[in-house]
């Protein structure tokens, strides 16, 4: 019936699951007469239209070998993906041909990078922050950490800025676009024309829509094509658009010497927006900050203002841009800490096996491909997204339920930081069906939730609940609870290769059996565990014990301590939220890597330090401390490549060497 309607896309679906042991011969010939319509087709609907058809498959290869050419290697993955999900069974030797093409250039690639020989250590670089200003950790792309594949992107506004990532020089830098003019709410509706919904109400002098023609008392109707629905519309238009880009302002302005209104466009060029005007600070709230969503090839996926931009990454040109949801309005100025970030702007975008994932404040969940075009939407309600990971072809998501109970006054207000109840929602990647969805009861925070995935498995952590899902079906293959724990909070789930690490009330660590759920072993070391670092066997943890902060080495077959060296002797670990005390863990060639926040017994900052130790046995081979400017500095995150460590602190960047051989 679906063939016969050409409700090509949904027969595809249900046919493809008999494409590798067909049912019946009817079945086969249902097949056949679908691979028959798709071969017909016009070859750029075939992807969308037949996308579980054999020319499908053909289709999606060249393009996985173009992307790899192009060095499009997350392109190639996610056409890569799609082949073997949407048509299982189908040129599965071309496509292991094509993964193997993959895999030999990704090993190029890397083999490229530029290694430093320089001390362990050593100072190789640093760049203070933009406009002698400070680096927060709201300005940080990507949750803290620089995404590191050549560059170091960083926020700056509503722009990014690109840094060499072995000699921190600025490459590019981009901002939002700047018209100079302060608008309002339209109240006039001109008869028989389009109902406006801006009104300009002052031009500045000297700046680009004055000198384009804009005059006071005009009223917008669009932006760039852009119909505006209200000002935050075109707040939206106007600081995700770049300086120098040429657009088209539609408005209506009112007849000289006679009754009437008349319908114009003007085109401007729009300028970059100045630190302050006339006494007045322009800087935009730390809610408009741009993040990361990754990178594919030679383009950066940046999110700004809930619009998703490509960019150059050689020239910080803008290629294209897409609005996905429109701003949430003047409540995302209340406040500038994680929880009223995500609550206002909603889950950072991810980039999933060729698609982009953008949740919105509104409770929606879109998802569009690498052009940009629109593959689904579902509606969550007024569940907020916590967590977010994608695996095997699904997207796993943890919402929260918003917490509406009245204030000590009475009033009813929506707490952005507690929900009453979290839910996992399991959705298709390739279609948005909901395939699970289940409660977990309890006051909810955003540091209760985590989301890790590995191989064909993912974790979910609530409360104090485990639970493991299998990535095809999904269905849930074991639970452990509080008693199987032994603590009511999970801080943190690590996978590894046989299994997975759970760090329990800040005070216990778990291994659990990766398919079973059982207990491999738990260790208690006493002190205040902070995270969990696995390399080389060993599984690796900060803790913070009676003013000494020390690290500890465990085996992750027996849970057996191998090592424990002291760090610091009377310091303390602050803990704080949105940056942890200890921001900033990697391994690189045999040595850990930890950058830390300490105080003082009395709660007094310390410069920021770096440590690094020999994984075999424990050694601290050398700590530096951070330069201090301005009486305070503190580290946010970092990320090592090619040798070289890149740090991102209040003050700026900092690039360290890791290690003396290259």
């Amino acid at each position: 019936v679906q063939v016969s309607e050409k409700r090509t896309v949904t027969a595809g679906a249900a046919l493809s699951a008999m494409v590798a042991e067909l049912i019946s011969e009817h079945g086969r010939e249902l097949y056949a007469e679908y691979e028959a319509e798709a071969k017909a087709a016009r070859p750029e609907d075939v992807a969308d239209q037949y996308p579980n058809s054999r020319a499908a498959a053909e289709l999606r290869l060249d393009r996985a070998r173009e992307a790899i050419e192009d060095r499009r290697f997350e392109t190639a993955l996610g056409e890569l993906f799609a082949v073997g999900r949407l048509c299982p069974g189908v040129l599965d030797d071309a496509a292991a041909e094509v993964r193997r093409d993959l895999q030999r250039a990704v090993s190029e690639d890397a083999d490229r990078r530029h290694i430093v020989v320089q001390p362990l250590l050593e100072t190789l670089w640093q760049v203070p922050a933009a406009d002698g200003g400070r680096i927060t950790a709201e300005s940080v792309a990507d949750e803290g950490r620089p995404l590191h594949t050549g560059n170091i992107y960083l926020a700056d506004r509503p722009g990014i800025r690109a840094h060499d990532g072995r000699s921190g020089e600025l490459e590019w830098h981009t901002d939002g676009g700047w018209m100079g003019v302060t608008f309002t709410e339209a109240t006039v509706a001109p008869a028989g024309m389009p109902r406006p919904a801006v009104e300009i109400i002052e031009v500045l002098e000297d700046n680009p829509a004055e000198r384009a023609g804009v005059k006071v008392g005009d009223l917008l109707i669009a932006f760039d094509g852009h119909p505006l629905k209200n000002t935050d519309d075109l707040a939206q238009a106007a600081t995700t658009a770049l300086p120098g880009q040429r657009v088209e302002l539609e408005l209506l302005r009112p007849r000289e010497h006679q009754p009437g209104w008349h319908r114009i466009t003007i085109p401007i060029t729009l300028g970059e927006r100045p630190e302050r005007l006339e006494g007045r600070s322009v800087r935009l709230p730390p809610e408009r900050y741009a993040r990361m969503v990754g990178v594919d090839g030679d383009v950066a996926l940046v999110d700004v203002d809930m619009t998703v931009q490509w960019i150059d990454r050689a020239t910080g040109e803008l290629l294209r841009r897409k609005m996905f949801a429109p701003l949430p309005g003047t409540a995302a100025s209340r406040g500038i800490d994680d929880h009223r970030i995500l609550f206002f702007r909603g889950h950072q975008p991810m980039l999933a096996d060729g698609h982009i994932v953008a949740p919105t404040p509104a409770g929606d969940v879109l998802c569009f491909d690498l052009d940009g075009r629109d593959r689904w939407d579902v509606s969550l309600g007024d569940r907020t997204v916590l967590r977010m990971e994608a695996s095997g072809g699904r997207l796993f998501l943890i919402a929260g339920v918003p917490d509406e109970s009245p204030d000590a006054d009475g009033v009813q207000r929506v707490r952005p930081d507690t929900f009453t109840a979290a839910e996992l929602i399991v959705l298709d990647l390739f279609s948005g069906a909901e395939l699970v969805r289940e409660r977990f009861e309890g006051r909810a925070r955003i540091g209760d939730c985590h989301l890790a995935s590995e191989s064909d498995r993912v974790y979910v952590a609530v409360h104090g609940r485990l639970r493991a899902y299998r990535t095809d079906t999904p269905e849930m293959v074991w639970q452990a609870d509080e008693e199987d724990l032994g603590g009511s909070s999970i801080n943190e789930i690590r996978p590894t290769d046989n299994g997975l690490l759970a760090l329990v009330g800040g005070r216990r660590m778990v291994a659990l059996d990766a398919k079973t759920g059982e207990l491999a072993w738990n260790v208690e070391p006493g002190g205040r565990l902070i995270r969990l670092i696995v390399a080389e066997g060993r599984v690796m943890v900060p803790r913070e014990q009676q003013d000494r902060y020390s690290v500890a080495a465990y085996r992750l077959e027996q849970g057996r301590e191998v090592w424990s060296t002291t760090l610091e002797e009377g310091v303390r670990l602050p803990g704080s939220d949105p940056v942890p005390s200890v921001p900033f863990a990697e391994t690189y060639d045999g040595l850990l890597f930890l950058g830390q926040n300490l105080t003082t017994r009395t709660g007094v900052a310390q410069t920021p330090t770096v440590t690094a130790l020999r994984i075999s046995d424990g050694r601290k081979l050398r700590q530096v401390g951070l330069e201090r400017a301005n009486r305070y500095n503190q580290l946010h995150g970092g990320k090592i490549s090619g040798g070289v460590i890149t740090l991102i602190t209040n003050n700026g960047l900092t690039g360290l060497s890791a290690g003396e051989q290259p």
